[in-house]
């Protein structure tokens, strides 16, 4: 059982912390937290293993919220084929609160929130997409990078959304989001690629539902609450 500390919430609620220095200090995996995080933004620095593939173990996967999972090969030559170094030159990260998860001590978390401009030739598709000179952005996205006891990164998560109402991306995180930022999401033509919208019966069950409960109750009253 993880070890946990009960901390304060008000008189009747309960917050239950892990307790992440305590279950660090035990964990068993070889290579220290501080350690762990300094692998992981080296990783982050060499564009994930883009221009160094050494820090990838053989065995990679990169797993996006849509695409993946990637083997090792398929995911240098994808990210390689998009050129967003020079598409985006001034792209940043803007990354924080990197750290070892207590429950996975192998696994570094990370936040981001990337900027940049629209300013070079976008690769997408066997298409080339012209410089548009749009800003680009994004809401903040988490990610997370797994070691292996060698200190090589064996699986990648990354353009988790943490809140689709911030940025310009409609929503989107990783390329999805960046292509709709710049003007080209028409060119992503699958529903993953585009701004979430509730099913209609999501609606259904959301909106319509309760809207004509309401109608009914207010032309026959108490109807609905008789029958509750």
């Amino acid at each position: 059982r993880a070890p946990a500390r009960e901390g304060g919430g008000g008189e009747g609620l309960r917050v239950w912390e892990l307790d992440a220095a305590e279950m660090l200090a035990r964990s068993a995996f070889p290579i220290p937290p501080s350690d762990l995080v300094a692998r992981a933004r080296l990783l982050a620095a060499k564009r994930i293993g883009v221009d160094d593939p050494s820090l990838l173990s053989e065995d990679f996967q990169f797993v996006g919220p849509v695409v993946g999972p990637l083997n090792k090969a398929q995911f240098l030559r994808s990210f390689r084929s998009f050129d967003l170094a020079r598409a985006i030159p001034d792209l940043r990260d803007n990354s924080w609160n990197w750290h070892v998860d207590p429950r996975e001590p192998n696994r570094v978390w990370w936040f981001t929130r990337i900027t940049g401009r629209h300013g070079g030739a976008l690769h997408f598709a066997g298409r080339k997409f012209k410089a548009s000179g749009r800003a680009i952005d994004c809401p903040p996205q988490a990610t997370s990078a797994l070691f292996d006891e060698e200190g090589r990164c064996y699986t990648l998560t990354t353009g988790y959304v943490m809140d689709r109402r911030c940025g310009n991306t409609q929503g989107l995180g990783a390329l999805f989001g960046i292509m709709h930022a710049i003007g080209l999401g028409g060119n992503l033509p699958f529903p993953e690629g585009q701004p979430w919208s509730p099913s209609l019966e999501y609606q259904a069950l959301t909106y319509r539902l309760p809207a004509m409960k309401s109608a009914l109750d207010e032309l026959f009253p108490g109807t609905f609450s008789k029958a509750e």
